[in-house]
């Protein structure tokens, strides 16, 4: 049987640091309407947690927030730890989910700002395939 995400408010308290912190529970009850289970909720919760104390602790305030920021947050995790699939997803649902909240300053500026270039991983990848394409007459 598959237990879903349900979270008590008071197991949330103990995440709800730096800036993202007052708004961990509302993501939270965003992924709980996703249907995810309990373990999967946790992990997208966690990893949003983990993201607010970095921001934290390099004085990144939220209305600056935004994919740069979070590149930047992914290239320390992941020298020291291994990708989890749903790592980038779960950040995209996190900036749209902020940027639809009512708040008056936080992200106007990180909305405008989007960081518009591929991914450094598929960057690469992106070019190769591109520059297949603009001739293919000549693979014939």
């Amino acid at each position: 049987m598959i237990v879903r995400f349900s979270p008590r408010p008071e197991d949330l308290q103990r995440l709800q640091a730096g800036p993202i912190g007052p708004h961990l529970p509302s993501f939270a009850t965003l992924v709980s309407q996703q249907g995810y289970c309990s373990v999967t909720g946790w992990l997208k919760v966690r990893l949003v947690a983990k993201l607010s104390r970095w921001l934290q602790q390099h004085q990144v305030p939220l209305s600056e927030l935004n994919e740069t920021q979070i590149a930047a947050f992914f290239k320390g995790r992941w020298k020291r730890l291994k990708r989890h699939v749903g790592d980038q997803t779960t950040m995209a649902f996190l900036l749209r989910h902020l940027r639809h909240l009512p708040m008056p300053s936080a992200l106007s500026v990180a909305a405008g700002q989007r960081n518009t270039a591929p991914a450094p991983q598929i960057q690469p990848a992106l070019v190769g395939a591109l520059g297949e394409r603009k001739n293919p007459r000549k693979a014939t």
